[in-house]
């Protein structure tokens, strides 16, 4: 009996080690082995808080922290979505779930409130992002998109303050949530992750950079309908709201050119509240204008180039942005922050001109008026303006006014053209048309040629010949017009050596002897005196 009973009390004893030895395993597991274990936590939250950090200014001890706080060191991330932080998904007006500029989606969980004092579960969505270091991101986006964590971005190189502001702010429901954060501040020593004295970024860009806090940016319409960011570069920039037809807030941004040239203008997107597809930026350069649209929803925290352009450098050249967009209000945002211009080529002379198109090539017959058509492209720095340019003959003018005045003002790029009633001479052939464009006696461009066809009178079939000819020219991409022109100018010389030829043979059938051979030799002296 007694040999039993010591064999059960031993049975006991190995069990009850046993279950002990296991309980102390799990114990351990769930108390120091969660996802993540100190120090190993930290460690992973660490490059993920700096970059962060750079870009937000968010301290990344506090980031850290909050991780801790948020996640329960990594175990509670919202299953499989990487959400370290709690950060929410809203419904919009338009039923949309806003996600923000780093989350990939949303996903539907269960969570714990503070609800009037007392403990309550309900689900909500949470943001869902590809990893870690996307989490931590969109973290420091989140306090910066929201105003009321704003007081707290005053204190990025103290990060006690900063912890208990966005805490006072109301960050989390729990009343002790403040508290929370700066003992596990102090414990484990957050504060040697931070980032001394990193610049903020988009400092090292080459150019000539002006940026929403620049002397050279001016903005106007209603303040209040004005907001400010953290993000962006030089970690700031502006918002505002679309609206659909009339302008209300606008942008201006001057730089500062020391000398002209061609330019590359480029516009720093921020990652937040850029979220029109339709930003209409307006290039002022050289007396003229560029508009330019931009979807800026579609390259968020990248430098976009709107083109190249000839700028004077005479200080009354800028880029401006205004919240005319065509879209619903309020339907979306339009974002203000760095322009970027960098010179890449010599600029335009100051007065300079290109013939817009190919030359003009007109038909008429022997004695008739014609006009020719002068079409010219500005492609100086300087306005054209009627009292200033005109256009003079340099050959055959074709009886008209050698000096033609201009039609109209027309600025750098533009086009203008010049109508000039002419007058065909009495003899079938091509005939070349020059002119130079004039300033203060100055004559500035290319000769700027045009073309007039002269034709035997009343001949069709050959006037549809030469049609044919300068339209296969045409087509063909308008090869060297020299080559049409000799072709119509055998084209013309057949014609008139065919009519020739059967006058002389018409006379020649009806008369006879040496009143024949007379009037031959007329006929060929006069051909050869045309």
């Amino acid at each position: 009996m007694s040999d039993f009973r010591q064999r059960i009390s031993g049975s006991r004893r190995t069990c009850l080690i046993a279950l002990v030895g296991i309980a102390a395993i799990l114990a351990a597991f769930v108390t120091t082995h969660p996802v993540f274990s100190y120090p190993d936590f930290i460690q992973d939250a660490v490059e993920p808080a700096q970059m962060s950090q750079r870009e937000t200014g968010v301290p990344a001890s506090v980031t850290i922290a909050q991780a801790i706080t948020e996640s329960s060191w990594g175990d509670k991330h919202i299953g499989e979505a990487y959400n370290y932080f709690g950060i929410k998904a809203f419904e919009m007006a338009d039923g949309t779930i806003y996600v923000g500029p780093v989350a990939e989606g949303w996903v539907l969980a269960n969570t714990t409130e503070t609800i009037n004092g007392k403990e309550e579960q309900i689900q909500a969505r949470f943001r869902d992002y590809a990893n870690m270091a996307d989490s931590f991101t969109d973290h420091g986006y989140f306090l910066w998109e929201n105003e009321l964590y704003h007081p707290a971005f005053q204190y990025e190189t103290e990060p006690r303050e900063f912890a208990r502001l966005i805490a006072a702010a109301g960050y989390a429901t729990d009343p002790e949530y403040g508290d929370t954060l700066l003992s596990i501040l102090e414990k484990y020593d957050l504060f040697q992750y931070d980032v001394p004295g990193e610049p903020p970024p988009g400092e090292d860009v080459p150019g000539i950079v002006v940026d929403d806090k620049d002397a050279g940016f001016e903005h106007g319409g209603t303040p209040k309908y004005w907001y400010e960011l953290g993000v962006g570069y030089k970690r700031h920039s502006c918002w505002t709201n679309v609206t659909p037809s009339n302008e209300d807030d606008w942008a201006r941004w001057t730089p500062l050119l020391s000398e002209p040239g061609i330019y590359e203008v480029s516009v720093y997107v921020p990652p937040l509240k850029a979220t029109t597809k339709h930003a209409h930026y307006l290039v002022q350069h050289a007396g003229t204008e560029n508009p330019v649209e931009l979807s800026q929803i579609d390259h968020l925290k990248e430098w976009v180039s709107l083109g190249q352009y000839a700028f004077a450098a005479q200080g009354d050249e800028y880029i401006r942005l205004s919240d005319l967009t065509g879209e619903p209000i309020k339907s979306a945002t339009i974002a203000f922050d760095a322009v970027r211009l960098v010179r890449v080529g010599e600029a335009p002379p100051q007065f300079d001109a290109a013939l817009a198109g190919s030359p003009d090539i007109v038909i008429a017959y022997v004695g008739q008026t014609a006009e020719i058509r002068i079409e010219v492209r500005n492609t100086g720095l300087q306005t054209w303006r009627t009292d200033q340019v005109v256009l003079t003959s340099v050959k055959q003018p074709l009886n008209a006014n050698e000096t033609q005045a201009l039609p109209a003002q027309t600025l750098p790029s533009s086009t203008v053209t010049w109508n000039i009633d002419i007058h065909a001479p009495d003899k079938p052939g091509v005939f070349k048309s020059e002119w130079r464009l004039k300033q203060a006696d100055e004559t500035f461009g290319p000769t700027l040629s045009a073309y007039l066809v002269v034709l035997p009178e009343g001949n069709s079939e050959l006037e549809e010949k030469i049609r044919r000819k300068i339209e296969e020219w045409r087509q063909a991409g308008e090869q060297k017009i020299e080559e049409l022109i000799k072709e119509i100018i055998k084209l013309i010389e057949r014609e008139v050596q065919s009519f020739i030829e059967k006058l002389i043979e018409d006379l020649l059938r009806r008369l006879c002897g040496a009143s024949a051979l007379v009037l031959l030799g007329v006929l060929l002296f006069w051909w050869q005196r045309r």
